[in-house]
This record gives structure tokens, C-alpha cells and sequence, in this order.
């Protein structure tokens, strides 16, 4: 009995669909299978994780703004993520520590944000398995202000830093190194101390490369690109580190050209001088206890000799210097404000050729209510700044040249100390430098008129 024409036609319309049923699910298999297997491929090589970041208070506060976009005060230290809105006014400073949650004792990078200045973290990763080629990505954007960015050599794998101004202009920064960078409408400027660092134009893409010990200025309101020698550092930091490793020697003079660490002469308890690992930083930890009610001092001296380091041809110079407080047992800095638990001193020839003169700087944490000390001391020619205790902090003077009257202005410098005085104290210092050179250039007219100066 054969089948009618009707069977037959539905037989076929049944092996149609059975056909088509087959190569769609074929394709939807190959599909699967190769945006699966580039899906596993990137869940494995490419995928990320944030990256540990914490916000440490070393002046005044800071401004937090969360995604919930409500801004709170922070005084002390809070856990940072992504989006984060971090904000410092005119008296404030802050510092970003930025930490390997694989290696929670890695430190991948320090960003110091200097007063008045506005970012926001948009970007803090690594990959998410050790065995991917990336590295650690950090963006920070709409950034109007200064930031300082140190990144220790050695880390375990390729790190980038990407630092956008609010109109778009990019500074990115790859390595090991100490970097400065400041970002407005008007400018954009990058001094590379050492590592690698370039900043790209935010409209024409323009790049500008700039190498160890040079500034990089750019002016967006005409794209000009000005590339220039950094500042010299007069003072030699990796000796004065290794200084520590010596006795002590009679303060303050250990051979012309050398650090040299010392204790007063008469201190008793004695204290004590060392370098020391801290998070990454190497550092040269000041420090005297046993419960001492008597004055001492513990420090760092430079001596450049009778006749000095001659300074003359410089248009600039300032000081700069790196430390954290930890603890410090007189208030303020003593009754006579001359006791401060960390003080920067410059003794040298003015250029009209007076007898020398020093400059000061004072730095403290702990202020009891019940003293009414003196907020300077006699030769001080500025008030001792109030930092946070356990907080780094990063001092920068303005240049001595605008600082100081024309005749009391150096000639030569004869010698660069810090040092820790007053009854007990504590004190970390990473960095001391004097920077000297060429001011920057004035700004080009098409710059100032874009601010209607």
C-alpha cells in the first residue's frame, strides 16, 4: 500500500525542519564554543581585580565622595575603591597608598594629593591570577590640582599610572620612580625625578616624552609643548641613608661633602639613629624614649665646607622633605618653640655678604591645650607646621628667592641638617633634598588670556 501524496509531502516538511533543526544547533554549538573557550580565555589572562587603596590624612582633612555622591570629612584613614571622589583644601594633604591585595606588604604606589586639588579614582586593578601577562593599572581623572606619585622599584610585575586633567590632558607614568605632576585648564606640568613619564594632549594626541631629571610643561590653550632641564639636588640622599650606618660622629661636621649622623653632646638618655624598611621606603628613623625629661637631639647634618656650596647662579631654590611623625612627648615644639619633634635648618652666606644666616622650619603633632608655647622659635622666620601623628607627609617650601628679602637671600649654603629635638621622640624621615635651578618660564600669552588675566 503506498503512502498518499499528502504523507509524503509531511515526511519531507519533517526531514526539512529535522535538517534545519541540526545545522542550527550546530552553528549555536560553534558559537558557544568559541565565545566560550574567548570567554574562559579571558576570565584567565585578562579579567581583573582591585587593587587595595588607603587614604591617610597627614594635614588637616580631606574630602570623600562615595558613589552614593555624599561627600564626609575624613580625618584620620578610610579604605578607598573605585569612583571615589578625594578632595584636599588650601591647608590639607593627603596620601593614597596603594597596596597589592595578593601581597598585602606590597606597596605599589604612593600618590601624595597636595592641598587644593580635586580626583577621581576611576581605575585601581590587577589581573586576577598571578599567571597574567597585565600589570597594575591605576587611573586617576579629573584631577585639578598637584599630585606627587612615588613608585618603588623592583615590583613584581609592569605598573601604570594614568593621571587625567578635568579637560581631558593625560599624564602616564610606567616604573619605578618619583614623579610630580600638576593639572589645570591653563597647564600642565610633570617634573620626572626618575622613571619614565610622557604627557599626551587631550584634543590633538600630541606627545610629549620626558626623560629622568626634566620638566615637561604643556599649555592647552595653544597645545605648546616646552621640555626642560629638572632641578638639581644639592643634597646626596642615598649617602645621607647610608650615614646612618656609621657611629655617630661629634655634631655637626663629618668631613666636607659627607652626611653624618649625630646625638647632642650631652644627652642623656642617648638616641638613637638607623635606617629602616617602612612599607617600600628606606628611611632613617629618629628616636628617643626611656621616658627622658631632659633635652635632646638626634640628627642628619651636610657640610659643604668654609666656603660653601655657592648657590648664586640659581633662580630657584627650595627645600623639600618626606617624614612622618609617630609620637613626640612635649607639646608644640617646647616652651621656647625651639624643641620640635622634626626640624629643617639651612645655615649659609647671604648674597650681600653678612655673617651667616639659618633658616628654619618646624614641624610637630601633639598640642596640649593646658601650655600657651611659643609657635615659632627666636630665629624662626614662620610659624612650625601642624602634621598629623602616624601620617606621612611631604613638605615643599615656596623659593627661597621670593621668601626671603634680597640681601638675606643665599650666596652659599654652608650646611643642611634635620633633626629631632625635645624630650622624647619618634620620627621617620625618607627624603631631605635642597632642589636648585632655573624657575620655570612665564606662561605664553594665549595661556594667561584663557584664564581673562
Amino acid at each position: 500500500m503506498t503512502a498518499s501524496v499528502a504523507e509524503i509531502q509531511s515526511q519531507v516538511r519533517a526531514a526539512r525542519i529535522a535538517w534545519v533543526v541540526l545545522v542550527v544547533a550546530f552553528a549555536i554549538s560553534v558559537v558557544v564554543c568559541a565565545f566560550g573557550g574567548t570567554g574562559v580565555q579571558f576570565f584567565l589572562f585578562e579579567s581583573t581585580v582591585p587593587i587595595n587603596a588607603e587614604l591617610t590624612i597627614g594635614r588637616g582633612t580631606a574630602g570623600l565622595t562615595g558613589t552614593d555622591l555624599i561627600e564626609t570629612v575624613v580625618r584620620g584613614q578610610r579604605t578607598l575603591t573605585n569612583s571615589s571622589i578625594v578632595s584636599t583644601d588650601a591647608l590639607s594633604q593627603a596620601t593614597i597608598q596603594f597596596a597589592d591585595p595578593r601581597l598585602p606588604d606590597e606597596v605599589v604606589s604612593f600618590v601624595t594629593v597636595n592641598s587644593g586639588t580635586v580626583l577621581d579614582m576611576t581605575m585601581l586593578s590587577r589581573p586576577r591570577f598571578d599567571w597574567s601577562s597585565r600589570g597594575y593599572e591605576i587611573s586617576l581623572t579629573e584631577i585639578s590640582g598637584s599630585v606627587d606619585v612615588w613608585i618603588p622599584t623592583g615590583l613584581p610585575r609592569p605598573i601604570s599610572i594614568e593621571l587625567v586633567s578635568a579637560a581631558g590632558d593625560r599624564v602616564v607614568l610606567a616604573g619605578g620612580g618619583r614623579y610630580q605632576a600638576q593639572m589645570s585648564a591653563q597647564q600642565v606640568r610633570v617634573i620626572n625625578d626618575s622613571g619614565s613619564a610622557v604627557i599626551v594632549a587631550g584634543e590633538s594626541g600630541e606627545v610629549l616624552a620626558i626623560g629622568e631629571g626634566q620638566r615637561g610643561l604643556f599649555y592647552p590653550a595653544d597645545g605648546q609643548f616646552l621640555l626642560l632641564p629638572g632641578f638639581s639636588d644639592l643634597l646626596n640622599g642615598q649617602q645621607m641613608l647610608q650615614a646612618v650606618q656609621a657611629e655617630a660622629t661629634p655634631e655637626p661636621d663629618a668631613g666636607v661633602g659627607n652626611w653624618s649622623c649625630y646625638n647632642g653632646p650631652y644627652d642623656d638618655p642617648v638616641g638613637v639613629f638607623e635606617s629602616l624598611q617602612v612599607r617600600g621606603r628606606t628611611t632613617v628613623h629618629l628616636q628617643r624614649g626611656q621616658g627622658a625629661q631632659s633635652h635632646g637631639e638626634t640628627g642628619c647634618v651636610l657640610t659643604f665646607g668654609a666656603a660653601g656650596q655657592d648657590v648664586h647662579e640659581y633662580d630657584y631654590l627650595s627645600v623639600e622633605a618626606v617624614f612622618r611623625i609617630d609620637n613626640h612627648s612635649l607639646s608644640l615644639c617646647g616652651i621656647e618653640g625651639s624643641e620640635c619633634p622634626l626640624m629643617l635648618r639651612i645655615d649659609y652666606v647671604p648674597v650681600s655678604g653678612q655673617s651667616a644666616q639659618s633658616w628654619y622650619q618646624g614641624f610637630y603633632s601633639m598640642l596640649d591645650p593646658r601650655y600657651t608655647y611659643r609657635t615659632s622659635c627666636a630665629s624662626c622666620r614662620r610659624e612650625h607646621d601642624a602634621v598629623n601623628m602616624g601620617a606621612w607627609y611631604t613638605f615643599r617650601s615656596d623659593n627661597l628667592r621670593s621668601l626671603l628679602p634680597p640681601d638675606l637671600q643665599p650666596g652659599s649654603v654652608l650646611n643642611v641638617r634635620f633633626y629631632a629635638s625635645g624630650h622624647e621622640y619618634d620620627v621617620q624621615v625618607a627624603e631631605m633634598s635642597l632642589l636648585a635651578g632655573e624657575a620655570d618660564p612665564p606662561p605664553p600669552a594665549s595661556a594667561t588670556d584663557a584664564t581673562g588675566g
